[in-house]
C-alpha cells in the first residue's frame, strides 16, 4: 500500500505510471463545475443554494475498486464509509434543531468560517465539502493530456502542464499534518494553494 506522500506525488505529476488517479487537470475540471463563477468586482455575494440538513454522504461516483492500483478499496471504503461518514455525523448532530439545519452545506461553510464560537460546525461542513470534491477530483483511468482549453490556461499561469504538476505536487507535500492542495482561479490566472485542516477557497 502507498504511503501518504506517495499517493501525492503520484496524484499530483498526473499518474504516467498509475492511471487510476485524476491529474491537475481533472482538479480543475472539478473545480470549475463545483464552483459558482466570482461574482464582478464590488458586487455582493450570492449564498450558494443545495441541499439542506440532515446532510448525507454522496456516494462515492466509482466502484470502491476503480482506484485500485493507487487506493486499495479497503482504505477507500474506509475513508470514505467511516471518515468523510464520520463528518457528516458530527455535522447533523451539530446542526439539529438550530437554524443552521435549513442552510446548504456552501452557505453553513460561508456563515461559519472564521468564527470560533462555530469553529465545529464550520470544520466538519467544510470537511464534508472538502472530501466531496475531493472524491469529484479522482477517476479510473485520469490523467493524461488535458483538454486543449484547459491546457492554454495552465500554460498561460504556469507555462507549462508539466510546472502545473510541479507546483501542485510541492503544495501537497510541503503541507504539514492534515491539509489540502488546490489548483484554483483567480480571476483569469489559476494559482495552487494550500489549506490546512478543514480550510477551502471556496
Amino acid at each position: 500500500m502507498a504511503n501518504r506522500r506517495d499517493f501525492l506525488v503520484t496524484a499530483a505529476t498526473g499518474l504516467a505510471a498509475v492511471p487510476a488517479v485524476g491529474s491537475a487537470a481533472a482538479l480543475l475540471a472539478a473545480a470549475e463545475t463545483a464552483l459558482p463563477a466570482p461574482p464582478p468586482s464590488g458586487a455582493p455575494v450570492a449564498a450558494p443554494v443545495g441541499p439542506t440538513g440532515p446532510f448525507k454522504l454522496a456516494p462515492l461516483p466509482y466502484p470502491d475498486t476503480a482506484l485500485a492500483s493507487v487506493i486499495t478499496p479497503a482504505t477507500l471504503g474506509f475513508h470514505h464509509g467511516k471518515h468523510h461518514q464520520g463528518y457528516v455525523n458530527n455535522l447533523n448532530k451539530l446542526v439539529a434543531g438550530t437554524p443552521m439545519e435549513a442552510q446548504s452545506l456552501e452557505s453553513l461553510v460561508l456563515a461559519t468560517a472564521g468564527k470560533p464560537e462555530s469553529a465545529a460546525v464550520f470544520n466538519n461542513a467544510a470537511q464534508v465539502w472538502n472530501h466531496d470534491f475531493y472524491w469529484k477530483s479522482l477517476r479510473q483511468n485520469g490523467g493524461g493530456e488535458p483538454p486543449a482549453a484547459l491546457k492554454a490556461r495552465l500554460e498561460a499561469s504556469f507555462g507549462s502542464v508539466a510546472e502545473a504538476r510541479k507546483a501542485l505536487l510541492a503544495a501537497a507535500t510541503a503541507q504539514f499534518g492534515s491539509g489540502w492542495a488546490w489548483l484554483v482561479a483567480d480571476g483569469t490566472q489559476l494559482k495552487v494553494v494550500k489549506t490546512g485542516n478543514a480550510e477551502l477557497p471556496l
